[in-house]
């Protein structure tokens, strides 16, 4: 666990040297301001408003964050042969994925938390009062992009980069509709195609399930019982995911 941590911290330190991390986060964090900014409501449908538009910001900006920061984490390791080097040591392929990847979850908390204490900050100023469902929000939208992340990193390492990058992005639509898709979509078509489609969208999470509009927006309340089956569910596929990007490590010849 050490080691993982050890190589989380100097990955961590080279992201942070990143210039396209800190133009997002700046974007975002002038698309919340501008919300804000928006005084012809009246004070319940403004504070919605900002609410609405934040957390639609806070995904998005996440989305891209984990994109390009997941789909260059172990290529670019293998591209400067720093996994050579890793390999090398008496550190274990399991390793390297987990500290890649407790990287990736400690750069999007990094970005997550200033832009949620802005959110939270003027929220509070409009309203006057804190509303704590937004510390809510923002656990469940790190927790999607921490099981987004996974299955991207697992990706770069099958694909090449740019087929990854766009398949990335066909993934987090297919993850976000894979309940539509089953239900609605497929509704019509051949029982065999149904089974095949359902079968195939089991491998990919459903990440509809962690939607933090519906809890901020509209105030709705979630079950304890319900979180902890949804944090299984993420450490579920998130566990497979690693154990997938091992497996594929310790394929190639490094």
């Amino acid at each position: 666990m050490n080691s993982a941590l050890t190589i989380a911290h100097f990955t961590l330190k080279k992201a942070f040297r990143e210039k396209v991390y800190l133009i997002l986060l700046l974007a975002t964090a002038a698309v919340v301001a501008a919300a804000g900014s928006v005084s012809f409501y009246q004070t319940g449908v403004q504070i919605k408003f900002l609410k609405d538009v934040s957390m639609f910001a806070l995904s998005s900006f996440g989305f891209l964050l984990a994109l390009f920061a997941a789909t260059e984490l172990l290529p670019y390791e293998m591209d400067t042969r720093g996994v050579h080097f890793l390999a090398s040591k008496p550190v274990d392929r399991f390793t390297i994925v987990l500290g890649k990847y407790l990287a990736l979850v400690g750069l999007l908390a990094a970005n997550l938390v200033p832009l949620m204490a802005e959110v939270f900050g003027l929220v509070w100023l409009y309203a006057g009062k804190p509303h704590w469902d937004l510390i809510s929000g923002a656990g469940l939208v790190l927790l999607e992009l921490a099981v987004y992340g996974a299955m991207v990193m697992l990706l770069s390492l099958v694909l090449t980069r740019l087929v990854a990058f766009f398949s990335a992005i066909f993934l987090y639509a297919v993850a976000h509709l894979s309940n539509w898709i089953a239900t609605t979509f497929l509704a019509g078509s051949p029982a065999w195609l149904r089974f095949g489609a359902t079968a195939a969208l089991a491998l990919v999470p459903d990440l509809s399930h962690f939607d933090s509009r519906y809890v901020v927006v509209h105030g709705y309340s979630v079950p304890p019982m319900f979180l902890a089956a949804l944090l299984a569910y993420a450490l579920l596929y998130v566990a497979a995911a690693l154990l997938a990007c091992r497996w594929v490590l310790e394929s190639k010849e490094l």
